[in-house]
């Protein structure tokens, strides 16, 4: 089968679809389908790559951009020649790329699905603007006309406001984590000392992207309640992977909390250091205050290594997170909250092992990128049988 994955971003821009579709990419090209990334070029890089055999990326020249809105004239024109393929597979949101695909569909008579990971965060007052226009009209349109509509959840899909016709195209497909690197047999030792870590610290974790797109992750809350717990038990300190120009407010923020010493900024983890980052912590933490954290891939990394994590309790997180079971469930914004349930995994080492083991096998039972991409390959034959081609 021939897939032409499109996607707004892709590597070396860092996040969930990012990841998303390099990880679906390269596990179904485990499957000997041939895999096409097409997205654009938005962090000026070489425009062709082959990742393997069987997946290559093409990075469209990017024209212009206003927040996470993208305009490229190569893509479009690239979109609407791409006759060779099976399937089409867009990741939303992607204002236009989702328009262009669907008008590419019907010229070329291919299978269309979408996978809907979130919706955009909030910019000024113009771009929400837009962004709320597009939402109820233009991409509500776009749906009508796509095969399938794919969620990571069932508890996000309900959240959004989509009407009885484009309900009956959706389903859940989870998404998957590599469970060979991120496992609970990873020592964190060396990082601990790398980072300054004691053998007695007590490690937070947060691991995510702090472009100023990204105030969503509510990280100021996290160090906020860093301040609130260190006045319990001083030996619990933050650990904070991501990079991005949020990083200057928050380590101004934990200035004036005077915390300095014990909220660590770590900007430049590679790929190879992450799972290590995992290992060396006590308890995962992704204090999200608002709709864009649909999903969170990091809480299933995190889950994969054995660790108990925290999250705020938003349509999506709330699927992946058993609260009392694989770690909690906290309201967004709620300092006080969030604090008392870090510190009662700290306090209770054998609630924080056991909430651990419980992460590890929801992992295995229900995020294991094998059975997912069978579900794929299901969902795609289908699309092709139902728009006349009888499938591979």
């Amino acid at each position: 089968m021939k897939i032409l994955q499109i996607t707004p971003f892709f590597f070396p821009s860092i996040g969930g679809i990012e990841n998303y579709v390099y990880n679906l990419s390269t596990n179904l090209s485990n499957k000997e389908h041939k895999i096409t990334i097409l997205t654009v070029n938005t962090e000026n890089v070489q425009k062709e790559e082959i990742i393997s055999e069987k997946v290559s990326v093409y990075r469209c020249s990017l024209n212009f951009r206003y927040h996470k809105g993208l305009i490229s004239i190569e893509f479009i024109k690239r979109i609407l020649s791409a006759n060779d393929y099976d399937i089409y597979h867009v990741h939303i949101p992607f204002p236009l790329g989702l328009e262009i695909a669907v008008v590419a569909s019907k010229i070329h008579k291919i299978p269309l699905v979408v996978t809907h990971h979130g919706e955009y965060t909030k910019g000024n007052v113009f771009f929400s603007l837009i962004s709320s226009i597009y939402s109820k009209i233009c991409r509500n349109i776009s749906l009508k006309y796509v095969d399938w509509i794919l969620f990571l959840t069932s508890s996000y899909s309900v959240s959004l406001r989509l009407n009885k016709k484009i309900r009956k195209k959706i389903k859940i497909i989870k998404t998957g984590v590599d469970i060979q690197r991120f496992s609970a047999t990873n020592d964190g030792a060396i990082l601990r000392k790398k980072y300054g870590f004691t053998a007695n610290d007590k490690i937070v974790l947060f691991v995510g992207s702090l472009s100023i797109y990204n105030r969503y992750k509510g990280v100021d809350y996290l160090i906020r309640a860093l301040h609130e717990i260190r006045s319990v038990n001083n030996s619990v300190k933050l650990l904070i992977v991501g990079e991005g120009k949020l990083v200057s407010e928050l380590k101004e923020l934990a200035k004036e909390l005077k915390l300095e010493k014990e909220v660590i900024f770590a900007t430049s983890v590679s790929d190879e250091e992450l799972p290590y980052c995992y290992a060396m912590c006590d308890v995962f933490a992704l204090p999200s205050i608002s709709g864009p954290e649909s999903f969170g891939i990091v809480l299933l990394e995190a889950m994969a290594s054995g660790k108990p994590v925290i999250a705020s309790g938003l349509p999506g997180v709330n699927d992946v997170v058993k609260d009392g079971i694989t770690g909690y469930l906290v309201e967004p914004k709620n300092v006080k909250q969030l604090s008392q349930r870090i510190l009662k995994i700290i306090k209770d080492v054998k609630l924080g092992k056991k909430f651990g083991r419980n992460s590890q096998r929801v992992i295995i039972e229900e995020y294991q990128w094998a059975n997912i991409v069978e579900e794929f390959e299901e969902l795609y034959n289908n699309a092709m049988c139902k728009n006349g081609d009888g499938g591979t």
